[in-house]
């Protein structure tokens, strides 16, 4: 029997604003859910078998600027997989400057494919 719909992976995202994991009610400040440490918000989710997560950081995209990268960095070591951004937009006069400067590659122990695994961000290829 042939499956109806071509695999597909779902990423969790984990949202963290004022340094814990929030669920806003449709993108609007202040209305958000609070659940917790954010490191312990994506160890829940890879011991349920995500294999990728999508961390964004909301106090950043308020305000302009990356506001919680200690959070991302204790995320990256926990989640043992890739971890995608999803952060801030630069403000106008910073955006006709060009991007910043990229970062130099860094491969956590892990050897993942993430951003900061170095592989651009691909997802792992599905499991058998």
């Amino acid at each position: 029997m042939s499956q109806p719909f071509p695999a597909f992976e779902v990423i969790p995202a984990v949202d963290v604003q004022g340094g814990a994991v929030v669920q806003l009610v449709q993108g609007e400040r202040g209305t958000g859910t609070e659940y917790g440490d954010p490191v312990a918000a994506a160890e829940r989710w890879v011991a349920a078998g995500a294999r990728t997560l999508h961390f964004v950081d909301l106090d950043g995209a308020f305000e302009g600027q990356p506001a919680t990268a200690a959070a991302l960095e204790a995320i990256v070591a926990a989640a043992h997989g890739p971890v995608q951004l999803g952060s801030w937009t630069r403000p106008a006069p910073a955006a006709r400057r060009g991007p910043p400067p990229p970062s130099p590659p860094r491969r956590p122990a892990w050897g993942g494919a993430g951003p900061a695994g170095g592989g651009g961000g691909r997802p792992p290829a599905p499991r058998s």
